[in-house]
């Protein structure tokens, strides 16, 4: 298996990085405008905290009635 520094959810990528100075895993949602952050001191309270803030952004949307981001997919463009 290959290591990764992303987390996946609900189609929804997080990036992750690692704060040697403070001990801690830590990232943020890419692909939306919106900065939903989180961060763990071990990979499973990092994933939990990843889930954590992707299901606190869906359910605040909800209760505003905003349309949450839908991640942006990159394409490639084909040259010709």
């Amino acid at each position: 298996m290959r290591p990764t520094n992303h987390l996946n959810y609900k189609s929804y990528s997080g990036k992750v990085e690692f704060s040697e100075e403070d001990a801690v895993f830590y990232g943020k949602v890419v692909g939306i405008k919106s900065l939903v952050s989180f961060e763990g001191k071990s990979v499973a309270t990092l994933t939990e905290d990843f889930r954590s803030a992707i299901d606190e952004y869906l359910a605040f949307c909800a209760e505003n009635s905003y349309e949450p981001e839908k991640p942006f997919e990159a394409t490639v463009l084909k040259t010709t």
